[in-house]
């Protein structure tokens, strides 16, 4: 979704659809398979190193559409420590 999102540069990579609807959401499907969202006039993009997110409070949040114990509102940055992550050799 952000080509140019790098994982060890301690910034967050938003990309946002300012617009609504149904068949808004569906087109911009459509654009982000297509690889062609960046260039709508509603998606804008910015690298930044926290974003707070507002809605109806208790709505609970996903993380990649995996659900995660958070709800809204809730502010999003890059942890202060790396994750260590074990990977069988081979």
């Amino acid at each position: 979704m952000a080509p140019g999102a790098c994982c060890d540069d301690d910034r967050l990579d938003l990309v946002l659809l300012r617009s609504r609807g149904r068949f808004t959401t569906l087109g911009f499907a459509g654009d982000l398979l297509r690889r062609r969202h960046l260039r709508r006039r509603d998606v804008v993009t910015a690298c930044i190193e926290e974003v707070e997110l507002h809605g109806p409070p208790g709505l609970p949040l996903q993380i990649d559409g995996d659900p995660c114990r958070e709800t809204l509102p809730a502010r999003v940055r890059v942890a202060e420590r790396r994750l260590q992550v074990l990977v069988p050799a081979g």
